[in-house]
């Protein structure tokens, strides 16, 4: 029996929807602040968002990056530029 390789799926906190991992960003709780994690190697907890600002946005509404690392953070108005 041959295996499948993996492709492991993530849900964004912004829209909802499940996704590729690669084809969302993952951001990191790293001092208070919320940070990009483009290369998935930071350590910690991880919230995942599509590259898109409107799920940005959203998330940032519901406080959705907060509750999805588990610890408060300092949300910044604007998506990550680090894709």
């Amino acid at each position: 029996m041959t295996r499948v390789p993996a492709n492991p799926q993530r849900r964004c906190v912004g829209c909802g929807r499940t996704a590729a991992k690669g084809d969302l960003l993952r951001l990191v709780a790293l001092g208070g602040e919320l940070v990009s994690d483009p290369a998935g190697q930071r350590p910690g907890r991880g919230a995942y968002v599509h590259r898109d600002p409107a799920c940005y946005r959203v998330a940032a509404r519901r406080r959705a990056f907060s509750s999805a690392l588990r610890t408060r953070v300092n949300v910044a108005d604007e998506h990550p530029n680090a894709f």
